[in-house]
């Protein structure tokens, strides 16, 4: 404020609203003497767990264990629904699975194996947290952003993600729905399965990385019936 007047007066400027970041800069006359740009605050922190920003897809080897498919190509593709105040919803499918390894018994040999699009689900990402979400159609994805923005995380979310991890509420040798986060340096393991009558049932892992996002997913049931793995392409 000092300055202002002087040669040292400084022609940049910010500001700051509920949900962003406001610049505001000197430019020419013939176009309007200044301009304003504004940054969610939501980009400027981002999740370094997540894919960034300016990826939409990233190539996955796939195995596929119902149809004896084996390292197969796969596209993993990375939508971005909605932009809330403290977050933001993605829908994450993979598809193109092609060319690879088809076993039967103990022979392996080529052959053209394509699936359809198959889905990861919805994610909502926060600066420090990942929620997955699935089954949802236009009509539940408005009820859900309204409840978001009003801070209110719906019962369906599940934990996927976190700095800090969590532990499993349920003893392991427990009947329900057991989830846990477990921390390990820079990545993040998510582990989610069911025990009922003693037995397990389906289940489901997915394995976050700084900088890197989704390394590892995989979700099945019980003696790997249907189960399908993905990591990422070296």
């Amino acid at each position: 404020m000092d300055n202002i007047g002087t040669e040292k007066q400084s022609d940049v400027f910010s500001y700051f609203t509920s949900d962003s970041l406001g610049i505001s800069v000197s430019v020419s006359h013939a176009i309007g003497d200044h301009a304003e740009f504004e940054i969610k605050y939501q980009d400027l922190k981002g999740n370094s767990f997540f894919f960034k920003d300016n990826i939409s897809e990233i190539k996955y080897i796939g195995t596929y264990q119902s149809a004896y498919i084996n390292n197969i190509s796969a596209t993993l593709s990375i939508k971005k629904v909605a932009t809330l105040k403290h977050g933001v919803i993605y829908n994450l499918t993979y598809t193109n699975l092609q060319y690879g390894k088809i076993r039967e018994s103990d022979d392996v040999f080529d052959e053209q194996a394509l699936l359809d699009e198959m889905e990861l689900g919805h994610f909502y990402v926060e600066s420090n947290k990942i929620y997955s979400f699935y089954n949802i159609d236009d009509n539940s994805l408005n009820n859900t952003i309204n409840n978001l923005n009003n801070e209110i995380i719906p019962e369906d979310f599940i934990l996927v993600c976190s700095d800090e991890g969590y532990s499993d509420k349920i003893p392991e040798d427990k009947d329900g729905t057991h989830a846990y986060v477990k921390t390990d340096g820079d990545k993040r393991e998510y582990h989610g399965f069911d025990v009922y009558n003693g037995d397990g049932k389906g289940y489901i892992n997915f394995t976050w990385e700084k900088g890197k996002g989704l390394i590892y997913y995989r979700i099945g049931y019980a003696a790997l019936r249907d189960e399908v793995i993905l990591t990422p392409q070296n």
